[in-house]
C-alpha cells in the first residue's frame, strides 16, 4: 500500500496518454508495486526511512516526498508504453521533467542542513 505518495498524482503526472491498463483496476496492483518500489529507493537513497517514519514527517516533508516519488513513478508509466504518446519527444520530454524533479527532491532531502530542517523544522 503507497504511503509516500497516491496512484492518482503518479498517473496524473504521467499524462493522459499512459497506457490503459494502469487506469483500470487490474493495473492498480501494478501500480502500487510501482509506487513501492520507487518509496524503497527514495529512502535508500536518502539514507532515511521516510515510509516507517512518515507519521513523524511534516507537513513539508511530505509534499516534497509525495512530489518526489510520484515523479519517479511516472517516468517508468511513461516508458512503460511510449507509443502512446503523441511523439516520443513527447515522452522523452515528460520523463526528463520528472526525472528533474525527482533528482531536485532528493538532494533537497539528503543534504544535512536541509534534512535537519526537514526533520526537526530548523536547520541549528
Amino acid at each position: 500500500m503507497p504511503i509516500l505518495t497516491t496512484s492518482g498524482l503518479c498517473l496524473l503526472k504521467a499524462g493522459k496518454h499512459v497506457d490503459i491498463a494502469f487506469r483500470n483496476a487490474s493495473g492498480s496492483e501494478l501500480l502500487n508495486q510501482m509506487i513501492s518500489g520507487a518509496e524503497a529507493q527514495f529512502s535508500v537513497s536518502s539514507g532515511y526511512d521516510f515510509v516507517g517514519n512518515y507519521s513523524s514527517l511534516n507537513s513539508r516533508t511530505r509534499a516534497i516526498l509525495d512530489e518526489g516519488v510520484s515523479s519517479l513513478v511516472a517516468t517508468q508509466l511513461i516508458a512503460y508504453d511510449m507509443a502512446q504518446y503523441t511523439s516520443r519527444v513527447e515522452a522523452e520530454s515528460m520523463i526528463n521533467i520528472h526525472n528533474t524533479i525527482y533528482e531536485t527532491d532528493l538532494k533537497l532531502l539528503k543534504e544535512k542542513n536541509k534534512t535537519d530542517f526537514i526533520l526537526r523544522g530548523s536547520s541549528q
